[in-house]
C-alpha cells in the first residue's frame, strides 16, 4: 500500500478506529472506485458481511477473524464478494473499492483487533499482511 488518506486515531474530534487507504498499490496502479480486493490471510471466516450500507458508517462492509485470532474489519466497498460464515483463502476477493456509508471518495477503511481483543490498534502494519489490491 502506497499511502493512507487518514491515519489511525483522532479525526474530527472522534476516535478514528482503521487507516483509510487511497493512493497507488504496490505495482503501480491507481485505487479506484471497483478495484478488487483480495483476502491476503493465511485462512479466516467472514464473521459479517454486508451488502448493503448498514448504517454503520463502514457502508457495505466485511469482517473476517483471521486464523491467528486476530479480527479485521473491511468497510465502503462498493460491492461484498463473500457471504458470512464462508470460509476463505489466500486470494479469495472480498470486495471492491467503494465510496458507501460515511465516505468522501472511495477507498478502503482497514481496522484491526488483535487477538483475544476487541480493542482497535494501529492496523497500518498489518494491511498488507490481511489484504492485497
Amino acid at each position: 500500500v502506497s499511502q493512507s488518506r487518514y491515519h489511525f486515531g483522532t479525526r474530527w474530534g472522534q476516535p478514528h478506529q482503521g487507516v483509510d487507504i487511497s493512493g497507488k498499490t504496490q505495482d503501480g496502479n491507481f485505487i479506484v472506485e471497483g478495484t478488487p480486493i483480495y483476502y491476503n490471510g493465511t485462512d479466516g471466516v467472514v464473521t459479517y458481511a454486508a451488502a448493503k450500507d448498514d448504517g454503520s458508517g463502514f457502508g457495505k462492509n466485511v469482517r473476517i477473524k483471521n486464523s491467528d485470532g486476530s479480527n479485521i474489519i473491511c468497510g465502503h466497498f462498493s460491492n461484498v464478494t463473500v457471504s458470512k460464515n464462508q470460509t476463505i483463502t489466500q486470494g479469495t476477493q472480498i470486495g471492491n473499492i467503494g465510496n458507501t456509508g460515511h465516505s468522501f471518495g472511495a477507498h478502503l477503511h482497514f481496522e484491526y483487533r488483535a487477538p483475544g481483543s476487541n480493542a482497535p490498534i494501529d492496523p497500518y502494519q498489518y494491511v498488507d499482511q490481511y489484504v492485497k489490491f
